[in-house]
């Protein structure tokens, strides 16, 4: 691969990047993890709200199966980072994924959601200190308080 003199754009993806402003349906989510194959159901209407009123309610339903799928996206990340590409082609694709979270087109949407993934990663850090039984070597000390890397202005 030539390296170019061009720096690299966000490429035009072929998928809808506008800000959503609802959440998609257990349906939409349920589908979304069957393409990845981690979706083994029927995906039907009786079946989730089987499983909505196991897990308390249609909230707490949807937010389970958006957080599989975030989990099933970073481990694809995960997996698709781990080849050597130009540090270019890298920060397009981190940028890809602020354009297709709508945080990408002002400094204070990529601020709240730079924050948001921050405030995600600061409890399980977090719990993961104060594990008396964990190695030491698991959590470097500049982590061991997280609240100290996160803003202290409210968004």
């Amino acid at each position: 691969m030539q390296p170019s003199s061009e720096p690299l754009r966000v490429a035009a993806m072929p998928f809808n990047t506008e800000v959503k402003d609802k959440p998609s349906s257990v349906t939409q989510l349920a589908a979304a993890m069957a393409a990845l194959g981690l979706y083994h159901g029927a995906n039907t209407p009786a079946e989730h709200a089987a499983e909505a009123k196991r897990l308390g309610g249609e909230n707490p339903y949807r937010v389970r199966l958006a957080n599989a799928l975030l989990g099933a996206a970073q481990t694809e990340a995960i997996l698709a980072e781990s080849v050597p590409i130009s540090l270019e082609a890298r920060a397009a694709a981190y940028e890809q994924q602020l354009v297709t979270a709508g945080a990408a087109d002002s400094p204070m949407k990529r601020l709240r959601f730079l924050r948001w993934q921050t405030l995600r990663v600061g409890g399980p850090l977090r719990e993961i200190a104060q594990n008396v039984e964990a190695p030491r070597h698991t959590l470097p000390r500049a982590c061991k308080n997280s609240s100290a890397l996160l803003p202290t202005a409210r968004m």
